[in-house]
């Protein structure tokens, strides 16, 4: 993915200015290691909400834990795109959410 392809997730330039600013700077061996998880880190109420199509697999995935899995259409940085609609689904889904497993 090149820089134009990444510029183009983000809402305009000063907002990619911002983010971009606050990134941690991390050797690639960070994103090349599997760090566990410890057992029943979700065995209370979870939620997902996906933006569209790249994240189905973790979708499905959150669905086979019991979670609810909602989505609003959007690219990968949509909270940053549209931060209201996406905080007011997140509430949303708290709300809609049953007692622990």
């Amino acid at each position: 993915m090149g820089r134009d392809d990444v510029a183009r997730l983000f809402p305009d330039a000063d907002t990619r200015t911002a983010v971009s600013a606050e990134q941690p700077r991390l050797p690639i061996s960070y994103y090349e290691q599997r760090i566990p998880g410890p057992a029943g880190w979700d065995d209370r109420p979870c939620g997902y909400l996906l933006f569209g199509p790249p994240y189905d697999l973790e979708a499905r995935d959150a669905r086979e834990r019991g979670w609810a899995v909602d989505q609003i259409s959007g690219g990968h940085l949509h909270q940053l795109v549209d931060p209201d609609a996406v905080a007011a689904r997140l509430v949303a889904m708290t709300e809609d959410r049953g007692p622990a497993r």
